[in-house]
């Protein structure tokens, strides 16, 4: 689920960053002066071809999508959020412990940042809403006003600059795993029963 967030990009707006290789390995965006310094360059695609599968790419601009007002994403609705959820609601066992790492947004709603959260903490804290983002759809018959989803992050597309212009709230999380530790069972001890 890591890459679904960039693929979702890509076939909703039809736009690629350009990436720069070296000796056939990925090295990183390819980097180009815009309005604002340098900023990573982007192509707009038509299509999508998978062996012999061929679709449009730029859902947005297909015939009826104004009827889509947008796209509701999220790569975080994972067992492990279940499982991390139900920690925190004071479910399941004490002996068990779960460290969540990832990368969110920073207090700025701009940076992103590398983080590390022991699930049992005392100021550790998670929402639904951490994960979600809504892809809004430029040609919308009827728009979405962001002020009505204000707890998760909004996407929309600048087809002037072709760009992604995101507005996420602080903590968004962009990607994340959970290491979860459970002890081992001792061999030598007795097997539980539900005998009385």
């Amino acid at each position: 689920m890591t890459w679904t967030r960039a693929g979702l990009v890509n076939y909703l707006y039809g736009v690629r960053d350009e990436v720069e290789t070296r000796d056939g390995e990925i090295v990183g965006p390819k980097m180009i002066v815009g309005r604002s310094g340098l900023e990573p360059a982007r192509r707009k695609i038509y299509e999508h071809k998978f062996k012999h599968k061929v679709i449009p790419s730029r859902f947005f601009d297909q015939p009826n999508a104004e009827n889509v007002s947008g796209v509701l994403f999220s790569n975080g609705a994972t067992i492990t959020t279940f499982n991390r959820m139900g920690k925190i609601s004071g479910l399941g066992g004490a002996d068990v412990k779960m460290i969540r790492t990832g990368i969110w947004v920073g207090d700025d709603g701009v940076t992103t940042s590398p983080f590390a959260e022991d699930v049992d903490g005392e100021n550790y804290d998670e929402a639904w809403g951490d994960t979600v983002t809504l892809f809004h759809n430029p040609r919308a018959k009827n728009p979405i006003d962001p002020d009505l989803f204000p707890e998760i992050g909004h996407a929309v597309f600048d087809p002037i600059a072709c760009e992604m212009k995101y507005s996420l709230p602080p903590k968004h999380v962009m990607s994340s795993s959970t290491m979860v530790i459970a002890p081992t069972p001792d061999e030598n001890e007795a097997p539980a029963t539900n005998d009385p």
